[in-house]
């Protein structure tokens, strides 16, 4: 059986459960999920953050870097980037009608797991 930590899911699950004790207000786990996945993956294609990332040993050296600098843009670009999609999606109804369109199959699986597995 694999370690926990083996696990994407696993780590994912634990960053957001550490989300939940660092932010306040009325945010879900699908809020922070959404949010972190954004973040890490803005993090991941830095080509600075990359270098740096093999060029130390622990991610505690590591953070000694570019990380913070980096991580403060990634929020900024991931602000703009929602925001700029949820701007299109309320004043243009094709792209509404369209992003609807793309996530009725996988909202309604999940919702049908949801019920199964409670009931």
């Amino acid at each position: 059986m694999p370690e926990p930590w083996d696990d994407p899911n696993a780590r994912l699950s634990a960053i957001i459960k550490k989300m939940n004790e660092v932010f306040s207000g009325n945010l879900s786990d699908a809020d922070f999920r959404g949010y972190a996945t954004t973040l890490i993956g803005k993090m991941v294609e830095d080509a600075t953050l990359q270098e740096q990332a093999q060029a130390n040993d622990t991610a505690e050296s590591f953070s000694n870097g570019a990380y913070e600098q980096k991580l403060t843009g990634a929020v900024v670009d991931a602000l703009e980037s929602h925001s700029a999609m949820a701007d299109q999606a309320l004043k243009h109804p094709k792209v509404f009608k369209g992003l609807a369109s793309l996530l009725l199959d996988e909202v309604y699986r999940q919702l049908r797991e949801k019920a199964e597995a409670e009931g």
